[in-house]
């Protein structure tokens, strides 16, 4: 990972957990930045590596600040946590200026930075002490609402400033708690899990205005070399799936989508609190639920919606180029060798298309065209 991707993911691991000091992380994040860019261009690879070990020391013991990460909002508000991190970064200014003297009035302009969080997080303990005790609502009760209404980034915006309700988000979904003043920002915190396993998954703490491009940065670390993933949502519309009773498929997400627009745009959503996720997937999603996963093909591919043992799940399956074959027989013996395909039906009108040559012809790259039902496992020998 070269010098400025590392400052970039340093930078927004530190954004993540980050309630107290605001103004004064934007200031020497912009400052870090530049230094890492200009080292880029002068191409002194020695002081890369020192400004990235540098960086990589400020980020750690910023992070580690409030120890073991909070659970309420009374502990992430913790005055002698922006103390400390306010001391961490006068020391991360000071490493600064080994690569580069300050601009005049920089001292000035970072306490400047500092007596504006300082007011920020007195202007949020006095809001928090007039809320009480519905200000610290654990992530553990859920509040869940039947209405299907549909509401856009903007009217949820509209949504948590006249409530005082800031969406947290666990599980691709929205959750909520009554700190709106005591974050920066509305954050979504999301789990993808890769489409082949979809037993695992990742979790990243993303903004409302985040794309799935900004994703992509999230998910590589910033990191130009490594491969780049598509992201698939999980939806309900019995008008998009005619062939099972679920009305489950599944829709690549455009680069440019925000993360949000996303989400809100479920057909049923539920918006409920859930307790912290342990690192293993969730069993008994509730229907209508968003949920994402990564795909990683270099060709052009469709996702099937695939049935087993009365369970749904997505599938990538890749489109040959070379060596065509009916849909049915393809699928079988380049996905699941292992079992028979007992169905290949179209998804918008249920029709059977075992026989359909399976090229990209008449299925269109990026698409959930088919649904496959898997049925006998083939004996090995």
């Amino acid at each position: 990972m070269g010098v400025q991707a590392m400052v970039k993911s340093a930078i927004v691991s530190m954004e993540r957990v980050n309630a107290t000091n605001v103004a004064a992380l934007e200031k020497w994040s912009k400052r870090a930045t530049r230094i890492a860019k200009e080292l880029v261009r002068t191409g002194d690879s020695s002081r890369e590596r020192e400004l990235q070990i540098g960086v990589q020391n400020v980020a750690r013991l910023f992070i580690e600040a409030s120890g073991t990460p909070a659970d309420n909002i009374f502990t992430r508000l913790e005055p002698n946590v922006q103390k400390r991190r306010e001391e961490i970064l006068i020391d991360g200014e000071k490493l600064l200026d080994s690569f580069q003297p300050p601009s005049t009035g920089r001292l000035d302009a970072v306490h400047a930075a500092m007596k504006e969080d300082a007011e920020d997080l007195a202007s949020s303990l006095e809001g928090l002490s007039t809320i009480g005790d519905m200000a610290v609502l654990e992530i553990n009760e859920r509040v869940a609402t039947e209405d299907p209404t549909y509401y856009s980034v903007d009217s949820l915006h509209q949504l948590m400033s006249s409530s005082g309700i800031l969406p947290v988000g666990v599980g691709g979904f929205i959750c909520f708690r009554m700190v709106d003043e005591m974050t920066a920002e509305p954050k979504i915190l999301l789990e993808v899990s890769d489409m082949n396993t979809a037993s695992e998954f990742d979790r990243y703490e993303v903004s409302f205005d985040d794309t799935f491009s900004d994703l992509v940065d999230f998910y590589t670390q910033f990191d130009n070399t490594a491969p780049i993933p598509d992201f698939w949502g999980r939806r309900v519309d019995p008008t998009r799936n005619k062939a099972t009773e679920s009305g489950v498929w599944w829709e690549w997400q455009m680069p440019k989508k925000r993360i949000a627009d996303a989400i809100m745009e479920n057909r049923q959503p539920r918006l409920h609190v859930s307790k912290r996720s342990t690192g293993k997937q969730r069993e008994g999603k509730e229907k209508g639920e968003f949920e994402l996963r990564s795909v990683f093909e270099e060709g052009e591919y469709i996702v099937a919606l695939v049935g087993s043992e009365g369970k749904e799940r997505g599938a990538p399956v890749c489109i040959p180029r070379r060596e065509r074959q009916p849909a049915a027989a393809y699928i079988q013996e380049a996905i699941f060798p292992n079992h028979t395909v007992s169905k290949v039906l179209h998804m918008e009108d249920g029709s059977d298309i075992s026989e359909v040559i399976f090229d990209n012809r008449n299925f269109d790259h990026k698409t959930n065209p088919l649904y496959v039902e898997l049925g006998a496992e083939l004996d090995d020998g």
